[in-house]
């Protein structure tokens, strides 16, 4: 993996392909906040939420990156 350049992979979760970006440590926050939002709008779609506002969202998101810093 490129160092100064992120990564992204193609992988599955729950069904649904997901699109999850590897980066430098350095970044790794910023990293980790982008994967979080890409797995809550595949969770979204996936279970047909059509009106979700942006706070929810976002609340959804902050629920995966915990999850992904476990």
């Amino acid at each position: 993996m490129n160092k100064e350049k992120p990564e992204e992979i193609l992988t599955e979760l729950g069904g649904h392909k997901a699109k999850i970006t590897l980066g430098n440590p350095v970044n790794q926050k910023r990293v980790d906040k982008l994967n979080a939002m890409r797995i809550a709008m595949t969770y979204i779609e996936g279970q047909g939420m059509t009106k979700v506002t942006p706070k929810k969202a976002t609340e959804i998101a902050d629920e995966f990156l915990s999850w992904l810093e476990k």
